[in-house]
C-alpha cells in the first residue's frame, strides 16, 4: 500500500510514525494532512482532532473487530470531516487492503470519480 501511495501522490505521500515528530511538527504535519489513512481504532480517532477541517478520512475496518463504539466514524462526524469505511482482512497479523477499494476512494476524494448510490 505504501508503495502505491508513493506512485501515486511522489513526495507528498508519508509513512506517518509518531514517535519521529515532536508536538509541534505534528501538529504542523497533521493540519497539512489531506487525506488521513489508518486502522480503525483510538490512535486513528485521535489524530482526527488535529487534523484540518477539510481533511478526508479512509478508515480501514477489519471485519473481526466490527462493533462497540466507533471512534474513527464517530470523531469524523463530530469534526464534519468527509470519511470513507474500507473494510479489511487481517493474516498471519498483517492487515490485507484490497488495493482496487483504496484506489477507488482516493479517485473520489480526489474528484477522479463520483459517488454512486451503490457505495
Amino acid at each position: 500500500m505504501i508503495a502505491y501511495l508513493k506512485r501515486r501522490y511522489g513526495d507528498d505521500s508519508i509513512s506517518f510514525d509518531h514517535t519521529k515528530y515532536n508536538p509541534v511538527e505534528f501538529r504542523t504535519l497533521m493540519l497539512n494532512t489531506r487525506i488521513l489513512l489508518g486502522v480503525n481504532g483510538g490512535g486513528l480517532a485521535s489524530n482526527l482532532f488535529f487534523v484540518s477541517p477539510h481533511a478526508k478520512v479512509i478508515d480501514f475496518m477489519l471485519y473481526d473487530l466490527y462493533g462497540g463504539v466507533d471512534m474513527p466514524w464517530f470523531t469524523s462526524s463530530l469534526r464534519n470531516l468527509e470519511y470513507i469505511r474500507i473494510y479489511v482482512t487481517r493474516k498471519n497479523g498483517y492487515v490485507h487492503i484490497n488495493i482496487n477499494d483504496l484506489q477507488s476512494a482516493l479517485d473520489l476524494y480526489d474528484g477522479k470519480r463520483q459517488l454512486n448510490k451503490s457505495d
